[in-house]
């Protein structure tokens, strides 16, 4: 089945969150498909060095976003490339 995907972070269920994945959820239905959400473990910023704070632990985002009909899948920590490989 194909599906329509939000993809990001979603550290938390703000507003802004809502209306992406509810933008997801809402085209799924539309053309007959799978809603899913991609999200990450880490935030982004970790591979600058940087720790956020996430505004909920990812049970409480797996849970809050799987409420909401949709698939949750999540991306592995995300780790900067060694950069002495060839």
């Amino acid at each position: 089945m194909k599906r329509a995907i939000a993809l990001g972070t979603f550290d938390g269920v703000h507003i802004g969150h809502r209306a992406i994945i509810n933008a997801a959820i809402d085209k799924a239905a539309e053309l007959d498909m799978e809603p899913m959400i991609y999200t990450f473990t880490a935030h982004p910023m970790v591979l600058f060095g940087k720790q956020p704070p996430l505004l909920m632990t990812q049970s409480e985002r797996m849970a809050a976003w799987v409420a909401r009909s949709a698939r949750m899948n999540s991306a592995p920590n995300m780790q900067r490339p060694n950069q002495n490989s060839s």
